[in-house]
């Protein structure tokens, strides 16, 4: 039976890891101090659980073998293994995760609820920063110095005017939009499996808000359709059928609420026309990523994709000549192909197939579907140590959920 000491102390840096998860806080370039904390939380994880379930998944045991052999292949084998055990701590953690979710260590609401908390305190930092159109001083713990005419700083333009977008305390503000897009899942799954509340609904309007602030149209767009898919799905089944009703009063006033306060806004960032930089700049790092999948099938080696574009001279063949363009590959399948290798992202991809989706709950399946979808389009899941954090940490829940739900289904009947 593990100290009690030591179970409160896993708890603890289990949460203190969620809340943390937004800084890029780091000492020295190289350690974060979420890598404390999450060495923290594995050392007292290996001190007391042992024996009661441990997956040991082949497919990601591959997936790590084929990042290593990339090791000898990159331009920086330094950085490369750096990137590599990394990665293989994040994918012990996910493993630890879903351990203790699966042993009943950690209940679905405890997690989903500690997910919406710092969500909600995200959004409202994010809030604040966009009313003040700048930084709030939190410099120290990690966050951007904003300002609408800083240079690097994301902002979109309205009748003539920067404004300067939400970022919270993460690197870029569409990290902060997938953080805030968890947040609305978590609050629909604990909505729907749990019970709905006042808290819940004040507490989901706020980070829809905060979303908004984002200002970032593939979180909107995922937000929007996954909103339609939960709520349609829970209309139909019986047992959730009060609860979504109770929902919409909720999506209704959140909707007419940025609507008043956000419309020109909100009208201008909807514009999409296919000429603009942000679809032609990622047309051209996808066609980057090809050339160094069909030139290095093996990979360049974790964090070395830029580097080996740059010497290679695949942005300039693209048209990408300025410096800030050279960027990593926005969609991180092609990224980890190219820095891992194609069987690398194969092992990858059975891994998240066979142990993470299976099995679950049409509610929770909604959630890591999300990410991947952001995948497509951006690159931080891989590259930012919040968005890495991020994705191994639900796929630690899930992969435990999948597991539980395997032997123990409790889904309500239809009807």
């Amino acid at each position: 039976m593990p100290l009690k000491f030591t179970w409160n102390t896993l708890r603890i840096s289990f949460y203190a890891l969620i809340f943390l998860l937004p800084l890029s806080f780091n000492f020295g370039g190289v350690v974060y101090l979420t890598d404390v904390v999450l060495a923290l939380f594995l050392l007292n994880f290996f001190i007391d659980w042992r024996g009661i379930y441990w997956q040991k998944p082949a497919s990601l045991i591959w997936f790590l073998g084929f990042a290593g052999i990339a090791i000898f292949f990159a331009v920086s084998p330094a950085i490369a293994a750096v990137g590599f055990v990394r990665l293989g701590l994040l994918a012990v953690f996910a493993l630890a995760v879903a351990k203790l979710v699966r042993a009943g260590f950690f209940k679905e609401r405890e997690v989903f609820g500690l997910v919406v908390g710092s969500a909600v305190s995200q959004a409202v930092l994010g809030a604040v920063q966009f009313f003040k159109q700048g930084s709030l001083g939190l410099a120290r713990i990690g966050e951007a110095v904003l300002g609408a005419d800083i240079p690097g700083v994301a902002k979109i333009i309205v009748d003539g005017e920067k404004i300067v977008r939400a970022y919270g305390l993460f690197p870029h503000p569409n990290v902060l939009a997938a953080f805030l897009l968890l947040g609305i899942l978590a609050v629909y799954y604990l909505w729907f499996r749990e019970k709905p509340s006042v808290t819940l609904a004040v507490g989901f309007l706020t980070i829809l808000f905060g979303l908004a602030l984002t200002f970032s149209r593939t979180a909107w767009m995922i937000a929007i359709l996954l909103t339609a898919a939960a709520v349609g799905y829970a209309l139909v089944v019986k047992t959730y059928r009060r609860s979504a009703l109770l929902l919409l009063p909720a999506l209704v006033v959140g909707g007419l609420a940025l609507a008043i306060l956000l419309g020109p806004q909100i009208a201008a960032r909807s514009q999409v026309a296919a000429d603009e930089p942000a679809f032609v700049l990622r047309g051209a790092y996808n066609k980057v990523g090809w050339e160094i999948i069909k030139s290095r099938p093996l990979g360049v080696g974790i964090g070395n994709q830029v580097q080996f574009a740059i010497e290679n001279g695949l942005y300039q063949k693209f048209g990408l000549t300025e410096s800030w363009q050279f960027q990593p590959i926005h969609n991180i399948y092609l990224l980890i192909a190219s820095e891992v290798g194609i069987l690398g992202l194969a092992a990858f991809l059975i891994f998240l197939i066979k142990k993470v989706l299976p099995n679950l709950h049409p509610l929770a399946l909604v959630i890591p579907l999300s990410l991947l979808a952001f995948g497509l389009l951006d690159h931080f899941l891989w590259t930012y140590q919040p968005g890495r954090l991020m994705l191994w940490l639900i796929i630690g829940i899930l992969m435990g959920l999948s597991a539980r739900s395997s032997t123990d289904r409790t889904y309500p009947s239809e009807g």
